[in-house]
């Protein structure tokens, strides 16, 4: 859903194409650079603590989209959603995985 509406989203606040697709793209930086980092703090609080901290901060941070109505808090917000959104993605497949009893010798077919 996020992915449909932030491209409606700049084009109400007058965005550039340039700064449209800036938007649009910023979900998957972060998340490129800190996937290691968010497997080893995953692996540290456990992947419950830490799916739970990032649904609750991809709650805290939706209102903030129509609050803040410029591209630059656009850009910004969408760095930080996709970095929870990925790291929740990444608990809730390790939390299946942990639920399987033969998830050694299967584990690779609870990625998609």
């Amino acid at each position: 859903m996020n992915a449909f509406l932030v491209p409606l989203w700049a084009s109400l606040l007058d965005a550039s194409p340039v700064m449209l697709g800036m938007a649009v793209s910023a979900v998957s930086i972060l998340p490129i650079f800190f996937s290691i980092s968010s497997g080893a703090l995953i692996d540290r609080f456990g992947s419950v603590r830490v799916l739970r901290f990032c649904a609750t901060f991809m709650m805290l941070i939706l209102p903030l989209y129509p609050l803040l109505p410029a591209i630059g808090a656009l850009i910004c917000l969408q760095f930080f959603y996709g970095l929870a959104q990925s790291m929740a993605w990444i608990c809730a497949q390790a939390s299946i995985v942990k639920m399987d009893k033969l998830a050694g010798a299967y584990a690779h077919t609870k990625s998609f």
